[in-house]
């Protein structure tokens, strides 16, 4: 019966480190539930990497009134960052952008994407986070 149990929990910790390293591999994650923003540090790190020229990617998932799921896969590969939009599983844009940046105030804090080229053009407001 101890070997079982010995056996359960080592499967049980390696499942749980392969989740995690998919997690990683594929960029960190903020969710933005009707104003209600899961993880905003990850979007604060990636706005940071883009800053100092890093590599980087990040998923930003926002969730429209009736439930849509609009997923947006960021990258920055060091030079420009990549957007590639989806809802609810169905391509709907992607565009390059030079950039990103911060624009706050004492009412809200503005994340947004610059000069953006593609399927989009012009500036475009990723997330906004209510103080």
């Amino acid at each position: 019966m101890e070997k079982y149990v010995l056996l359960g929990t080592v499967l049980l910790l390696l499942l749980g480190t392969g989740c995690q390293e998919i997690q990683l591999n594929n960029g960190e994650r903020v969710v933005n539930e009707h104003g209600s923003i899961k993880n905003i540090n990850a979007l604060n790190t990636f706005v940071s990497n883009v800053k100092d020229q890093k590599k980087a990617k990040i998923n930003v998932i926002s969730y429209g009134i009736e439930g849509q799921k609009l997923f947006e896969k960021i990258t920055f590969n060091g030079d420009y960052l990549n957007v590639h939009r989806s809802v609810d599983k169905n391509f709907i844009e992607e565009y390059q952008c030079e950039g990103i940046f911060v624009e706050e105030n004492e009412l809200e804090k503005r994340y947004i994407l610059k000069q953006c080229t593609g399927d989009f053009t012009g500036e475009m407001e990723l997330l906004t986070l209510k103080k």
